[in-house]
């Protein structure tokens, strides 16, 4: 609740006064930050397939698009700019975070399955060989 408050009181500031309060050194960005921790803190694990899938999947997300070809994606395929004044842009916005997430994920599962799972099964193999043959 405190996130969603100063998240609220952020915009406001923004919006009615121009107060540029949305770099990551205001304390209204710590105060944000500190409370979803907090929250998040005491939120009981749950077991889930699918949460799991995808969550396996973040790093390669993150490795896939923050790269030198973020500025392309971005200016040169998305051209997110052109919108950025538009009533809609929010919805456009999430919109295109949310299909740039699927693609990578997509590119992620496929070079799990492709690449990294048969290397470490066979990497397992030859040390399961290798561990029979000791004793």
């Amino acid at each position: 609740t405190i996130a969603i408050l100063t998240f609220g009181i952020m915009a406001i500031l923004n919006m009615l006064w121009g107060i540029d309060v949305w770099y990551m050194q205001s304390i209204i960005c710590l105060t944000c930050a500190v409370s979803l921790f907090m929250f998040f803190k005491e939120m009981k694990p749950r077991y889930s397939k699918v949460v799991n899938a995808i969550s396996s999947t973040t790093f390669g997300i993150y490795l896939i698009h923050d790269t030198s070809f973020r500025g392309f994606i971005w200016n040169e395929i998305i051209k997110a700019y052109r919108y950025v004044m538009e009533w809609w842009f929010i919805f456009y916005a999430i919109g295109i975070i949310v299909a740039v997430f699927a693609i990578c994920m997509a590119i992620e599962l496929v070079r799990k399955y492709l690449i990294e799972r048969p290397l470490f099964t066979e990497r397992k193999e030859k040390k399961q060989e290798v561990l029979t043959r000791e004793e």
